[in-house]
């Protein structure tokens, strides 16, 4: 039987205020959500994706996966709606997930809408399992700007999905055989924009415990700026009986007190808008990787009532933002502080595809 031990550490970094990120584990399911909007928008939206995904257990295939995510994405949005102060909330997501899908043989599903990343560590090497969502990550697979380039472009903060945002939602999907020995590393973007993959690599490489490397990465992050919230959860897939369920409390760097608030200003703060289109294509079975874990795109086309309402109200805000992003991405070698970003909606298909991508 296919077990798992794990542990979680999160923390509000150097610089923010409030820890907008939330995570979720039992036995057989994790995940990770990093909220954005407004001044308490973020910290609600990721608390209740996780809560409406965790009233959706058990979750025993793809298609249960697939819809406790839709369900999470309807249940941020219907809040929002709801409260004007929260308008606009939306938060990322990755999910793994052990299912079976009726075959009688367990198979682990990576999912994320977002930039929240999901990797896999093993014998030295470290691979990000999942695509990040977002402008700079499009244009970096369509070779138009390098990864030096992202990490200094003005608009490297604005997200293409999140959840909440529409009544629809487009979810990549990866299907991967479980196997003892397997870690597996779920975190928000806190982590990896200040840490470096070999440093990321080296601490997971040299703490067995899971605990132990949830508390060094976020130690490493907050000592490397510490400019976003932080959350690690580590996951180790097991073969036995005896496991041990870990839920570690990050071991906090102090900030220091005399930050200056023209430091806390420069920080970039996600606002995202309503998307002006939801676009699928033909949907196709998640597959099984094969050499790579990143077979052929396949994509479902689901018809968004939300859209359809309110597609002409927001048509002057796309063409902005398609405009404003055309326009900046040809002058990526500028090096200015990103204004508060935005979400827009942006479909262009990745050269490098999950398994699948289900809209929903």
């Amino acid at each position: 039987m296919t077990r798992f031990r794990w542990a979680t550490a999160t923390d509000v970094g150097r610089v923010r205020n409030v820890n907008q990120d939330n995570a979720f584990s039992v036995e057989g399911f994790f995940a990770v959500a990093d909220g954005m909007g407004g001044h308490r928008g973020g910290e609600v939206a990721s608390a209740i994706a996780l809560e409406s995904l965790s009233a959706a257990l058990p979750v025993l295939s793809t298609d249960d996966l697939l819809d406790a995510i839709s369900g999470s994405n309807l249940a941020v949005l219907e809040r929002a709606n709801a409260d004007l102060s929260l308008r606009g909330m939306g938060t990322t997501l990755c999910v793994l997930a052990l299912v079976d899908d009726d075959t009688g043989e367990p198979s682990l599903i990576l999912a994320n809408v977002g930039d929240s990343r999901i990797y896999q560590y093993g014998n030295g090497v470290l691979d990000q399992r999942t695509d990040d969502h977002s402008v700079v990550a499009e244009m970096m697979r369509q070779g138009r700007i390098t990864v030096e380039e992202a990490g200094r472009h003005p608009q490297r903060n604005i997200l293409t999905r999140a959840l909440g945002i529409d009544a629809g939602v487009q979810i990549d999907v990866w299907r991967v055989t479980p196997a003892p020995g397997q870690r597996w590393m779920l975190c928000s973007d806190g982590l990896f924009n200040e840490v470096d993959d070999e440093t990321l690599a080296s601490v997971l490489a040299s703490h067995a415990d899971p605990a132990d490397a949830a508390n060094e990465l976020v130690r490493r992050a907050n000592a490397g700026g510490g400019r976003d919230n932080i959350t690690v959860l580590i996951v180790d897939v097991i073969d036995h009986d005896d496991h041990a369920v870990i839920t570690a409390p990050a071991e906090v760097v102090e900030a220091d007190a005399d930050v200056p608030e023209a430091a806390r200003a420069a920080v970039p703060h996600r606002v995202p808008v309503v998307a002006a289109s939801t676009v699928g294509r033909e949907s196709a079975s998640v597959a099984e990787p094969a050499q790579s874990h990143k077979a052929s795109l396949v994509r479902r086309a689901v018809d968004s009532w939300r859209v359809l309402l309110f597609a002409s109200a927001f048509v002057a805000l796309a063409a902005a933002a398609v405009i404003s992003w055309r326009v900046l991405s040809d002058a990526s070698s500028v090096i200015e502080p990103p204004l508060p970003t935005t979400l827009v909606s942006v479909t262009a298909v990745p050269e490098t595809s999950p398994a699948a991508t289900v809209a929903r």
